[in-house]
């Protein structure tokens, strides 16, 4: 089961809008690199995360 949620952290969430954690998280945003990026909705979130179970 670890390693279906790192694959899912690094594979799905990492390129979704709105992720926090990572390169593109707060640390960035202190060095400068912030970037607008709104979250997706919840329904909008479950549909990326079931095509990508799907797949």
């Amino acid at each position: 089961m670890k390693s279906l949620n790192r694959a899912a952290d690094r594979m799905l969430f990492a390129a979704l809008p709105g992720y926090t954690a990572g390169p593109t998280g707060p640390r960035s945003q202190r060095r400068g690199r912030t970037t607008a990026v709104s979250a997706l909705s919840f329904q909008d979130f479950i549909a990326e995360v079931l095509a990508w179970t799907n797949w």
